[in-house]
């Protein structure tokens, strides 16, 4: 028999080899599917983040905008339709009118009372007032993002729009000024109507 250097070398002892046990089948699928969700979760969350988020941030701004600029612009229409109306002083929507003559005791049908123009708000002390009240909305936002930043401030901005708008008309609009107007016309009329003798 032919010696080759298989017989140098030492082989371990065949009693003391030990079989390896075989990992459960079911244990590694359960191990393999956690991985692949883990990879796919990770993936879907990078779009969401990097894609789907700035669209829908977008969107919301741009929501915000249009509500914002519809609103502005519902006002303005509200304010320039006040103006183009063409109202009747009180006295003339008497009754019991005669001729030339009408009757002294004259009147509205609702008295306005002392109690009822003491109610009716003065523009600028309600303007005073949202002044106030956004003031002490963004001291308490500021508050509470006093340690991160943020970029929403979509309400002051609506605010600060609705407000510049008011400031703007307010000189013209108002239920105090209107009722102040109209006074004015119906004590100069009734002084007319006594110099040129329609009322004895």
């Amino acid at each position: 028999m032919i010696s080759t250097h298989w017989d140098k070398v030492d082989w371990p002892d065949q009693s003391k080899i030990r079989k390896g046990k075989l990992r459960n089948p079911t244990l590694t699928f359960i191990q393999n599917l956690f991985n692949n969700v883990g990879v796919a979760s990770s993936i879907i969350y990078a779009l969401l983040v990097m894609v789907v988020k700035p669209i829908l941030v977008k969107q919301f701004v741009q929501r915000c905008e249009l509500s914002a600029e519809t609103l502005i612009d519902v006002r303005k229409l509200v304010i320039f339709l006040q103006k183009k109306l063409n109202t009747t002083p009180i006295a003339v929507l008497g009754y019991n009118e005669q001729g030339k003559y009408v009757e002294h005791t004259t009147q509205t049908e609702e008295d306005v009372d002392a109690t009822t123009l003491g109610k009716v708000e003065c523009p600028l002390v309600r303007i005073k007032s949202k002044l106030q009240e956004l003031n002490d909305d963004l001291d308490t936002f500021n508050k509470i993002n006093l340690n991160r930043s943020t970029t929403n401030i979509d309400y002051f901005n609506l605010s600060t729009k609705l407000l510049v708008q008011e400031i703007k008309h307010a000189d013209d609009t108002g239920p105090l000024v209107d009722q102040q107007t109209e006074i004015v016309s119906s004590i100069r009329e009734i002084k007319g109507w006594f110099v040129s003798g329609k009322i004895r």
